[in-house]
């Protein structure tokens, strides 16, 4: 009984020595990591539309007739439209993967031919000469030469598909312009229409600078070459506009023009 127990006690030793033996040639199991395709830097082209409202703001007004004007809806306190462009241009960037997320940066520049022109007539309603039936033409435009960005970038690859969000800096060479024609059907007494053409010409052209915000989609259909299609809020610096009456001294009134804009655009990436 005792050798028989001392029998079974080193079978079991042996055994359980074999089996740990054995598995001592086995690796500890572990899931497949996602291969870093999107690692690496690139660049590429893009090609798009760009959208904006041109909205203007009226602010400050003083002088007369000037506050009179205003009371009679001559200058309008809020104008607005809706006008699209053509945007293009160039980017380079870098990504890093770390298994399904993805983090990087990107720069572009793009060239765009956005220009919002709103319109405003109004007769004016007073009735004391020389003012009586004077139609007043103001027109106020934005136009966006050029447009850039220097952005971070977070994704999810899933894939040859990463789904991303983009966010940073917006900077971008911009012109507001305010301007007043009028046209007095009296002047000086005589009856017949008189066109003084343009009054006046008030601008703003200078560089500006804010954020851009949005997102988008981008496929790889080869190792190199990639596909994408990206969304983007931009609010760039406002602008405000003095004008100052040429014909009453101490007439002032100020606009301010909203530049923002939303763009919409394709781009094809080469992965270095």
């Amino acid at each position: 009984m005792n050798r028989f127990s001392i029998a079974l006690a080193g079978l079991i030793v042996g055994a359980t020595s074999a089996s740990a033996a054995d598995m001592s040639d086995y690796a500890p199991f572990t899931a497949p990591s996602e291969p870093t395709i999107w690692t690496g830097f690139y660049a590429g082209v893009t090609l798009g539309g760009a959208h904006s409202d041109g909205q203007a703001e009226r602010g400050y007004y003083t002088g007369e007739p000037l506050t009179t004007d205003v009371g009679n809806g001559l200058f309008p306190g809020d104008i607005d439209g809706d006008e699209w462009g053509v945007i293009g241009g160039v980017q380079v960037g870098y990504n890093h993967q770390f298994g399904n997320f993805v983090a990087g940066a990107e720069a572009d520049f793009s060239f765009t031919d956005l220009n919002v022109l709103n319109k405003y007539q109004r007769i004016d309603p007073s009735p004391a000469f020389p003012y009586t039936g004077t139609d007043t033409r103001t027109s106020y435009s934005t136009d966006i030469e050029n447009l850039g960005t220097v952005r971070a970038r977070f994704g999810y690859a899933s894939g040859p598909t990463l789904a991303y969000v983009s966010g940073g800096l917006a900077y971008g060479k911009v012109k507001n312009q305010f301007n007043l024609d009028l046209t007095f059907p009296l002047l000086n007494g005589a009856q017949y229409p008189r066109d003084l053409g343009g009054i006046g010409r008030w601008s703003n052209e200078d560089w500006s600078a804010g954020y851009a915000i949005g997102g988008g989609v981008e496929h790889k259909f080869t190792e190199a070459f990639s596909l994408k299609a990206e969304l983007f809020y931009v609010d760039l610096e406002d602008t405000k506009i003095k004008v100052t009456d040429p014909v009453f001294p101490g007439n002032q009134i100020d606009y301010h023009f909203d530049n923002d804009l939303v763009i919409g655009r394709v781009g094809l990436n080469y992965a270095f």
